[in-house]
């Protein structure tokens, strides 16, 4: 009788590696996917909060923007408590930019911007008498920088006056133009109780 082929006798047997490439893939993705999870969820939240706790009004030239972390307010026709030259026109129209922190304090400011066809050294008379010794005069070629505002500074072309006082920093600034005197007035500091 005959046999048939004997089987080929197997050899040690090889394992098939695992597709760990493929595994660390879907990790990486997962993670990255909860991740952006995570965020919308937090957007989502602070967006909420925002917008449940602001206010958007406007009431003619007044805007107000109130949020859980403080408030913008526009306003113009505002006045910054500085005497206007006599005869000196509205070159644009006053107005004020207030800000308010989550402690209710509040920083104001208030601009109004004149001119007048009059000389500079009339203007400035005019000023230095009407403002008297509560403000100090710095004229053309003498740069100031005001002390709680660094960013405000009065050009070494200006004349200006200055009070700065509790808190509250007061500006009448001149500037000489070919066609007389621009007057600027400023009222910086915490907002006036009215």
């Amino acid at each position: 009788m005959s046999t048939g082929p004997s089987p080929i006798p197997a050899g040690p047997s090889r394992k098939v590696p695992e597709n760990k490439g493929g595994s660390l893939l879907l990790w990486l993705l997962g993670i990255l996917g909860a991740g952006v999870a995570i965020l919308c969820v937090v957007t989502f939240a602070i967006v909420t909060f925002f917008m449940h706790g602001s206010r958007f009004e406007k009431q003619g030239r007044h805007v107000s923007i109130t949020t859980p972390l403080g408030g913008v307010e526009l306003k113009q026709g505002a006045n910054p408590g500085l005497p206007k030259y006599p005869g000196a026109t509205d070159e644009k129209e006053s107005g004020s930019f207030a800000l308010t922190g989550m402690d209710d304090e509040k920083l104001e400011i208030i601009a109004a911007h004149y001119s007048t066809s009059d000389a500079l050294t009339q203007v400035d008379s005019w000023y230095g008498k009407t403002l008297g010794s509560a403000f100090e005069r710095k004229g053309p070629g003498e740069k100031k920088t005001i002390r709680e505002y660094a960013h405000t500074e009065i050009e070494s072309s200006e004349t200006a006056y200055i009070s700065d006082h509790n808190d509250i920093v007061r500006l009448v600034v001149l500037n000489p133009k070919a066609s007389g005197v621009e007057i600027k007035l400023v009222r910086i500091g915490p907002r006036d109780v009215q």
